[in-house]
């Protein structure tokens, strides 16, 4: 990390301090490296690496930091030597925004940031990437970098090997079956990408309290794909997940705009609207099957919002709360309080009062989307749960 970034150490010393940190901009925390993430970073590889493990572990960040120091250790070459592949390309703006902010300016022309639904056009945010067979890449890759690996298909990776083949024999892979917003879920590793030996699960959840990860995770009680989620485990503590019941979607708005109020007392005291306007209501986001419905409906009402569409960035110069679909543009999103509209009973949440988790197992793509869903979560989660 930069020099600067190291120096700006504050001392809080009151709960209002905390509140103000907290409503600035986000961009440093997200490139924070953990030790534990550390380890994964530096040095040559005798062969692909693959990295798992749960929402809030810091995959996404390592990838950063990896491709950080190829960059660096291929300085010396020309063009951008280092390719980062992720999901879509609102990923891809956030993933250069954070590179950007993590490397130096002659690090950061080393690498070649693209998104598997721009290279492979053709698929919206409900199908996974298939790149044709007409898609190059111009000039020599020594290295490559993927992120939400899960979410890329056998064909897809046919042309990553094609690429690797060509170029480089230099992978880094980081993703969770779990999280997987298709099914059935790409094996990662199992695309004759060999990384036996050179495999690391991150069990530290560093985003969000235990509360909000043990409804996360609950859709999977017993049913695992892998064992990165065995140890998997928060280090801090918040309050619960709360359930609402909702009898339609003007209940709906009702009760997020309650839950707004309550949000903004909590958070932020006595800030003036333009300060809460300005910091926290970005920090917001509610999401549903249904995310335009929510959308017109919250305009209607006078609340600020931004609709995170595919290609829209989340950046700070926003305002308004954020509404974005149950699909891949969550990923890599975090806020402190998330909305979840579960218009559906997809999620089979047991009742208000008693959440502990599922009360039967939903299918598959329903427990990979509570997980995704619920986890964007950092201080508080609340389930709007449709009744009859």
């Amino acid at each position: 990390m930069r020099e600067g970034l190291r120096r700006d150490f504050v001392v809080v010393t009151a709960d209002t301090v905390l509140d103000r940190l907290l409503g600035a901009s986000q961009a440093p925390w997200r490139i924070m490296l953990h030790p534990a993430q550390r380890r994964l970073v530096a040095g040559n590889r005798n062969g692909p690496v693959r990295v798992l493990g749960g929402p809030g572990v810091g995959k996404t960040v390592v990838t950063l930091h990896r491709a950080r120091w190829l960059a660096r250790h291929h300085g010396a070459l020309p063009g951008r030597p280092v390719l980062f592949i992720t999901l879509n390309d609102a990923q891809a703006a956030d993933t250069r925004r954070d590179l950007a902010l993590l490397c130096s300016p002659a690090e950061f022309g080393k690498i070649l940031v693209v998104s598997v639904h721009s290279e492979f056009p053709g698929r919206d945010e409900g199908e996974r990437a298939i790149p044709s067979q007409d898609v190059h890449y111009p000039g020599a890759f020594r290295a490559v970098v993927v992120d939400e690996a899960q979410d890329i298909d056998s064909i897809g990776w046919q042309h990553i090997r094609r690429i690797l083949l060509q170029n480089s024999r230099n992978l880094f892979i980081a993703g969770d079956l779990h999280q997987s917003v298709y099914e059935p879920p790409a094996v990662l590793g199992g695309e004759d990408i060999d990384a036996c030996g050179r495999s690391h699960v991150l069990r530290v959840d560093y985003r969000q309290g235990e509360e909000i990860r043990a409804l996360a995770v609950s859709g999977f009680k017993g049913r695992l794909l892998d064992d990165s989620l065995l140890g998997y485990r928060s280090v801090a503590h918040g309050g619960l997940p709360l359930v609402i019941d909702s009898p339609s979607p003007e209940e709906d708005v009702f009760c997020i705009q309650q839950i707004l109020r309550q949000h903004r007392v909590a958070m932020t005291g006595s800030l003036s609207s333009v300060e809460w306007e300005r910091s926290f209501q970005r920090r917001v986001c509610v999401i549903a099957r249904q995310p335009l419905t929510v959308h017109k409906a919250l305009d209607r009402a006078g609340v600020a919002n931004l609709y995170l569409r595919s290609s829209t960035s989340n950046s700070d110069d926003h305002p308004g709360i954020r509404v974005c679909r149950m699909s891949s543009r969550l990923k890599g999103l975090e806020f402190d309080l998330v909305i979840l509209v579960d218009d559906r009973q997809d999620f089979s949440i047991s009742s208000p009062g008693s959440l502990a988790g599922v009360s039967r197992t939903p299918c598959l793509s329903n427990r990979c989307m509570l997980l995704v869903a619920s986890s964007r979560a950092r201080r508080g989660l609340v389930v709007l749960r449709r009744v009859e």
